[in-house]
């Protein structure tokens, strides 16, 4: 079986068997016939999930107005969050504010065209 006739690379190893019959010679026809079994798989690769803050337009903050909302907005966040703690959830407090108002606040990316 050639790789044109069962659809190329793809379904090479989907071709279980095939055998060609010559019962159209009585009607004086050259054709044959050919039975393939075929194994089929439809199942796709689930696309990945990107992080959300990946897709963050960051570029934008080149922007005088854009930058000083966006640290304005951090800064409120950060201050009506911030207690008595220790480094590391002072840490983790600022990255989560940073986080969320980058979403809220900035841009998305635009999606490249092929």
């Amino acid at each position: 079986v050639s790789t044109q006739s069962t659809g190329g690379r793809k379904w090479r190893n989907s071709v279980r068997d095939c055998q060609a019959y010559d019962t159209m010679a009585t009607v004086g026809s050259d054709h044959c016939l050919v039975t393939c079994y075929v194994r089929a798989n439809f199942k796709t690769n689930p696309r990945p999930v990107v992080d959300p803050i990946k897709q963050v337009d960051w570029q934008a903050l080149r922007d005088p107005e854009v930058a000083l909302e966006y640290s304005v907005e951090v800064r409120n966040r950060y201050e009506g969050l911030q207690e008595d703690a220790s480094t590391e959830a002072d840490y983790s407090l600022l990255a989560d504010s940073i986080t969320a108002t980058a979403l809220e606040k900035l841009p998305r990316k635009r999606k490249r065209s092929k």
